[in-house]
């Protein structure tokens, strides 16, 4: 009788052990990242060239914009920059015009290039804006920027 008892335990234990193992965990959903910070600048991504007189000219002046905001969206496309606070010279930076000029930035987060939600989101920023004044027949859609910071604002 004992033994009866006892391979009942075990075959109840086993059993147990097998039901607990075929059920499937949920996976967790991390949540998705809103802040990005640290960004390599785009020479560090690419070889800048600082002898070619183009390159030069783009880095003769800078500027550090702090706590903008301009809308995301899908493919990390940014737009619509209002740069709150801080002061662009339009002599300084020809064809700059607040919140109705596009960016360019080489050093987008490839998670913000890849990202597809569906959706535009609001996001603060700080960038360096580098001089330019585009080629003969060109224009200035596609200001030239190295990303600092981006931070995905809550609906």
């Amino acid at each position: 009788m004992n033994n009866i008892l006892r391979i009942s335990l075990i075959l109840g234990i086993f059993m147990f052990m097998l039901d607990s193992c075929n059920k499937t965990i949920a996976p967790v959903e991390e949540p998705e990242q809103t802040l990005f910070e640290n960004i390599p600048t785009c020479c560090k991504l690419v070889t800048c060239d600082y002898k070619d007189p183009l390159d030069i000219k783009l880095r003769s002046d800078t500027i550090v914009i702090k706590n903008a905001t301009a809308f995301l969206t899908d493919f990390g496309t940014i737009s619509g920059i209002d740069v709150k606070n801080n002061y662009v010279d339009p002599k300084r930076f020809p064809g700059w015009n607040n919140g109705k000029i596009g960016i360019w930035a080489c050093n987008t987060p490839t998670l913000l290039r890849k990202r597809r939600t569906g959706k535009i989101d609001k996001i603060e920023l700080d960038f360096t804006l580098f001089y330019f004044i585009p080629p003969v027949g060109g224009d200035y859609s596609g200001y030239p920027i190295d990303l600092i910071r981006i931070k995905i604002l809550p609906n």
